[in-house]
Order: C-alpha cells, then structure tokens, then sequence
C-alpha cells in the first residue's frame, strides 16, 4: 500500500471540476461526546450516508452530505435507541442529518466549506474546515472535524 501525497486545496479545485459523488464504502461519518463528568468519552459512528458535490471551473464548489440519524451505533443498545429518540436526533420525525454546503473557499490547511447543517428539524448556518488529505485521477480523499453545541 502507498500513501497518497497531501495535495493542497488550490490543487484539488484546479484539477477536479465536476460533479462528485460520495462513496459510502470508504466513507464514515461519526459522533464523540464527553459524558457529563467528562471522564469518559462515547464514540459511535452513522452507517448510512451518501453525497454529491460540483466543483465549477471557477473553484466554486457546493455538495450536499446526507447521514441516515437513526443509523447511529455506539456499541450500546439502549443508548442508540436514546440517541435515536426525541432528546437527541428525532429520527422518527427527522430521519436525515443533511449539510447543505454553498460555498467554499481555499483556507489552511484546505477548503472551508459555508453551509447549513439540519438536524433534528433545526437549520443552523455552519462553517466547517475540510483538510485534502489526497486525490487521484476518480478520487478525492477529504477530511473534516467540527464541533456542534447541541443546545
């Protein structure tokens, strides 16, 4: 196996207009939150996704990310069940968690992404930071982190 060498973000929309789609199998999308004491962290992980993107020869770039809520897994039964539940991602009413993202622009060390974020019937604007960790001739390799204030 090799490693497939950082391309910068200047490179990435320079090279790779056109419409994209998510690969959900090498894709994953997933959750930590500190417990209440902070002690102990709960990890899990959303099993269903999918997405698209364009990237237009001007370097603008939208997509649009959409996560199955109630496809969450922590490993933990009732847990998931809670999450899933009306406290946290009201996935009987709400069963998608989308990013809308409008627009883009080249930061370090990659791409900052302006968008919406929906979940749980609530629509908040959101800017996330999206590092290009590769790209190939059909593939891209993205990553991102964002911290989300539940309340």
């Amino acid at each position: 196996m090799t490693a497939t060498p950082r391309t910068s973000a200047d490179d990435l929309i320079g090279s790779s207009t056109g419409a994209w789609t998510l690969d959900p199998a090498g894709s994953s999308v997933s959750v930590t939150q500190s417990t209440v004491w902070g002690l102990l962290k709960v990890k899990g992980h959303f099993s269903g996704l999918r997405g698209s993107g364009r990237v237009q020869p001007d370097g603008s770039i939208t997509g649009t990310l959409v996560v199955d809520s109630a496809s969450i897994d922590t490993r933990n039964k009732k847990r998931d069940e809670h999450l899933r539940s009306g406290d946290f991602f009201k996935a009987d009413a709400h069963p998608e968690i989308v990013f809308d993202a409008s627009s883009a622009r080249v930061g370090q060390p990659g791409l900052a992404l302006e968008g919406t974020l929906s979940v749980a019937g609530i629509t908040r604007p959101i800017q996330v930071p999206v590092e290009v960790e590769g790209s190939g001739a059909e593939t891209v390799t993205l990553r991102a982190e964002v911290s989300i204030d539940r309340a």
